[in-house]
């Protein structure tokens, strides 16, 4: 054996060539100094347990000696004096004699210590991981203890397992670690200490800086610092908060974490919200934070219209919207979104820059006064928009023939037809054709009426039971007349009906929204006459005429207006 190989050489080199030995079970003397050792308790036991020798010779603590467990030298005293020594059980001893060896001097045990294997360390499932993270230790033949009897040291610091199998011990590691390699050993208080695994603790993680330190909304920003956790490949579990507002993550790494800042879903009328904390939540982790909520620490700018000019126009008319912060006008403009009393202007028709919007009022929006303006900006974060706060304004309303389109007539020959010609006056029978009116100077006497986008007719009247229909667009909701020009050698009324459904307004006996009006007697009087539609939606609508006579007559210059005539005398 090993141990007794190095014996006998001391003794060679001690006591010389001509010395001896002694029995190594009487122990050995140098100089007449007798080391003996007379018992030692308890008689078996695992690595790390106490043990306790007696004897004799065995020196001081300053000057001990070395003890051996079979072949193996212990490395930890507990105490040492001459006469008895305290000693934890090497790891990796095994089965025989315990010894001690002193300055040439040795002794020998006279029984066999007996080594019980025990608990092994065999690997960590992290070789790193951050304070708090829970760890699992493997091994095998882990004794069947509570957890709570289950200390394991990180280095200096101690923690007590979570739980404990015969091969698994699950443990967290503890707050106040030292970062940095440390030892990892394992207590099964009242059996065994194991040790030979290392751990490196990484510093938690903390946030140090935001940039920029302002942006618009949806801007990118990073956050920087150190050991944060998580990756690009699962950055589902990490969240970052500009106050209440939640941004968007789009990249992480040890050292950075980069986001979209938030869009808020309210208006805020300054233009600019500060935000005076960041926070970065993890899944099943503590959260980081940087501000105390005191000051700000970073600025999201906000799109904010500042004035709407003019507050009072027409369809046609330019309209410049002025505002802070507008976002970049992207490809055709698809980012910007303008709104008109609920009607969207036409992207293309808009010319924007980072401050300014301008277009012309187009036919169909919304007319009268409050009518709401504001501008809604696609953000860089996909599916998220912003709207600034409305502007009041009034669009008014234009001159009826810029709402009048006579799209068809159907003439029914049961008696009333188009003139061909006027009775009344052939020398200018022209102006009582159904025609596109071109020259409204001309085709409208004593009129300041704009026909310019208007179709105008005369009907002449040869029996009383025809009728004819004519179909109009309406583009805006608005409060509309139906007005024409009449003439008959006696009185006549002319009857109008209105709908929605096509020409079937009922029967001639009983019509349905039947109006009238009273013309004057004279070929040569006409009157203008007016009758009130209501207030009607945008859509298709159908006018059916007809007069109550059999004198024949005529009407003229057929037309709907949205403003009120003046009274009738």
């Amino acid at each position: 054996m090993k141990i007794y190989w190095k014996i006998f050489v001391g003794c060679l080199v001690i006591l010389g060539v001509m010395s001896s030995c002694k029995d190594d079970n009487e122990g050995g003397a140098s100089h007449g100094v007798e080391m003996m050792i007379t018992g030692f308790t308890p008689e078996q036991g695992y690595s790390s347990n106490e043990v306790t020798i007696t004897g004799k010779n065995f020196g001081t603590e300053e000057n001990r000696g070395e003890v051996y467990f079979n072949e193996t030298a212990a490395t930890e005293y507990v105490s040492y004096t001459d006469t008895e020594i305290k000693v934890k059980v090497p790891m990796g001893a095994s089965t025989g004699r315990i010894s001690v060896l002193k300055d040439g001097n040795y002794a020998f045990s006279e029984k066999e210590f007996t080594y019980l294997e025990g608990a092994t360390l065999e690997s960590l499932s992290a070789t790193s991981s951050y304070i708090g993270d829970e760890i699992t230790i493997k091994g095998k033949d882990f004794f069947e203890v509570e957890p709570a009897n289950v200390k394991v040291y990180f280095g200096d610091a101690v923690t007590t397992a979570t739980s404990v199998t015969d091969t698994e011990i699950k443990v967290n590691v503890p707050e106040d670690v030292s970062a940095g390699e440390v030892n990892v050993s394992v207590e099964f208080v009242g059996y065994q200490i194991i040790s030979g695994l290392v751990f490196n603790v990484i510093t938690n993680p903390q946030i140090t800086a935001v940039a920029p330190v302002s942006g618009l909304a949806g801007n990118d920003v990073t956050i920087t610092g150190q050991n944060f956790y998580g990756s690009d490949e699962n950055l589902g579990n990490v969240h970052v908060f500009f106050d209440d507002y939640e941004a968007v993550v789009t990249s992480v790494n040890s050292g950075q974490i980069k986001v979209q800042s938030p869009v808020p879903d309210a208006y805020v009328s300054n233009g600019y919200l500060d935000i005076n904390k960041v926070t970065v939540k993890y899944d099943g982790r503590e959260d980081l934070v940087l501000g105390d909520g005191s000051a700000s620490i970073y600025q999201i700018q906000l799109p904010k219209v500042t004035s709407v000019s003019p507050v009072s126009l027409g369809i046609g008319d330019e309209l410049t919207i002025k505002g802070e912060n507008f976002y970049e006008p992207s490809k055709d403009n698809l980012n910007i979104h303008v709104y008109v009393g609920g009607n969207e202007i036409d992207q293309q028709s808009l010319t924007a820059s980072t401050s300014e919007i301008k277009f012309t009022v187009p036919e169909g929006v919304t007319t009268g006064s409050n009518i709401e303006v504001y501008v809604k900006f696609d953000t860089p974060i996909s599916g998220k928009s912003y709207s600034t706060e409305s502007k009041a304004i009034e669009i008014k309303a234009s001159a009826w023939s810029k709402y009048l389109f006579i799209k068809d007539c159907d003439t029914f020959t049961s008696g009333l037809k188009l003139c061909e010609y006027s009775k009344e006056n052939e020398s200018n029978s022209s102006k009582y054709l159904l025609r596109e009116v071109t020259d409204p100077v001309n085709m409208s006497p004593g009129s300041d009426y704009d026909y310019s986008q208007v179709k105008t007719f005369a009907i002449w009247d040869l029996k009383s039971d025809g009728y004819t229909v004519f179909k109009i667009e309406i583009q805006s909701e608005d409060s509309y007349w139906l007005e024409f020009d009449a003439t008959s050698p006696k009185h006549v009324k002319v009857y109008a009906a209105y709908g929605t459904n096509g020409i079937d307004f009922g029967t001639d006996s009983e019509p349905v929204d039947v109006f009238s009006a009273t013309g004057f007697s004279g070929y040569s009087t006409y009157k203008s006459k007016s009758l009130s539609l209501g207030l009607l939606s945008a859509g298709t609508y159908y006018i059916k005429v007809k007069f109550s006579d059999d004198n024949g007559g005529c009407i003229r210059n057929l037309k709907i207006t949205n403003t009120e005539p003046a009274s009738e005398e």
